[in-house]
């Protein structure tokens, strides 16, 4: 149970703080559908052994990787955004490896033509 409502959270927490328009589609779809599934299992048991359970936590599992993906890139532009970020630093360091590999590197002569 403590599954199924930290899932549905994650689902109204990405319906209000998300730009991203599929992961929105995803949460209403899934909500709509752990409500329903949650009504009916008020009659039978739903979630335990069912041909319903393995695709309902098939389905769960996938919103909350993909909310975790989310909100993982959210992060790490924020992360790369920084001027002091690893990232950052190692970018800078190729960088300047390039450059200083390009500058002394020896120019090819062209032969006279006579």
């Amino acid at each position: 149970m403590g599954t199924i409502i930290f899932a549905m959270s994650l689902a109204i927490k990405s319906l209000r703080n998300h730009k991203d328009e599929l992961i929105k589609i995803f949460a209403i779809g899934y909500f709509a559908g752990s409500l329903g599934l949650l009504l009916n299992a008020t009659y039978i048991d739903v979630y335990a052994a069912s041909k319903v359970a393995f695709s309902y936590w098939a389905i769960t599992g996938v919103f909350v990787a993909y909310y975790s993906i989310i909100e993982n890139k959210s992060k790490l532009r924020k992360d790369f955004a920084t001027k002091n970020s690893p990232i950052n630093k190692r970018a800078k360091r190729i960088k300047k490896h390039l450059t200083f590999r390009n500058a002394t590197t020896p120019k090819k002569r062209r032969k006279r033509s006579s």
